[in-house]
């Protein structure tokens, strides 16, 4: 390939974001890529590239913008008949209780009521800053990081009409292996993860953010998960917690 053109893996990797975010940029028209005359893959220009990587690396990792969006971005969730009783309910105790104190909370709804649409909606009104939302396993982490997805038609956002615009986001960076990276995570408002991948990966992840990198922590059935993963992840952050 021409030293002047990268592949889709080279171009992401030049830039410190993955693949699923330059792919997300493409589609949106905010980078356009090129056909290889050679190979006929896709491929990006060194130059076009260039202004990106200057951008991202001028994003501080506190970024404040990041945190506005909760609290400016029009949402429709207590009153959205589209959403179920206990979902609007968590949304309005879960805003109560953080209105008087920051200490962890547990929400319990019934089962097949969607925690799903409630970890995609606590977090509207309430944080001020990015969401980290830990899962307890692969599975579940596929289905909560499609349904906030705002480049999803079946995101749940658009689904249950919490959100009428999506210019500035939600993001999210999923960190799920080898397509998981930090420069993501600075520039997402939702990051999603499973214990294992953070817990057990202590040395490549939890050292990676300050302790406030997060305002809200969510997390999806803690119980099933043992004490020793969720000790590194209470020592390492110092924010608000919310368990379901």
């Amino acid at each position: 390939m021409d030293d002047n053109l990268l592949s889709v893996g080279d171009a992401a990797d030049y830039l410190g974001i993955s693949i699923q975010t330059l792919r997300r940029w493409d589609a949106s028209g905010k980078l356009k890529s090129l056909r290889n005359p050679g190979s006929n893959y896709r491929c990006y220009r060194l130059v076009d590239l260039e202004p990106f990587r200057t951008a991202l690396l001028a994003v501080p990792a506190d970024n404040p913008d990041i945190g506005k969006l909760f609290q400016t971005t029009p949402f429709n969730i207590e009153s959205n008949v589209l959403l179920r009783d206990p979902q609007k309910e968590a949304h309005e105790h879960v805003r109560e209780h953080f209105a008087r104190s920051n200490d962890p909370v547990i929400v319990q709804i019934p089962v097949g009521c969607g925690k799903t649409g409630v970890i995609a909606t606590v977090p509207f009104g309430i944080a001020s800053g990015r969401v980290l939302v830990i899962l307890p396993n692969l599975t579940i982490l596929k289905g909560v990081s499609a349904a906030l997805d705002v480049t999803n038609p079946k995101c749940f956002w658009r689904t249950t009409k919490v959100l009428k615009s999506f210019s500035n986001g939600p993001y999210r960076a999923v960190l799920n292996g080898r397509n998981a990276n930090i420069h993501d995570c600075i520039r997402s408002h939702f990051v999603v993860t499973n214990i294992q991948q953070l817990a057990s990966s202590a040395d490549r992840w939890l050292p990676q953010f300050p302790e406030r990198f997060f305002d809200m922590i969510l997390v999806d059935e803690g119980h099933h998960n043992v004490a020793d993963s969720w000790r590194k992840v209470s020592h390492g952050f110092r924010t608000r917690r919310c368990s379901a």
